[in-house]
């Protein structure tokens, strides 16, 4: 499957429901989405990952954090220990 994202009317009409039970199961997670302005929108492979494992949630991807790179503490005038 390639990462074409697909509308939620496109997803409805693949498991042949209605678009608000699309819209149900990206809300409680057990179909990944991805918001495009205001619209959601179903890639391809997650829906197939979605169709072979009905009761399985997919597993979120840890965010990334930012990571402080700067000097320490003590050099960039925010030792709070000087007197």
């Amino acid at each position: 499957m390639s990462d074409k994202l697909l509308k939620v009317s496109e997803v409805a009409d693949i498991l042949r429901v209605s678009q608000m039970t699309v819209i149900r199961k990206c809300r409680d997670g057990s179909l990944p989405f991805i918001r495009v302005g205001s619209m959601r929108r179903i890639k391809e492979a997650d829906l197939e990952y979605y169709i072979l494992n009905p009761n399985k949630k997919p597993k979120a991807s840890e965010p990334e954090r930012p990571v402080y790179v700067g000097p320490p503490a003590d050099q960039n005038g925010f030792d709070l220990a000087r007197s």
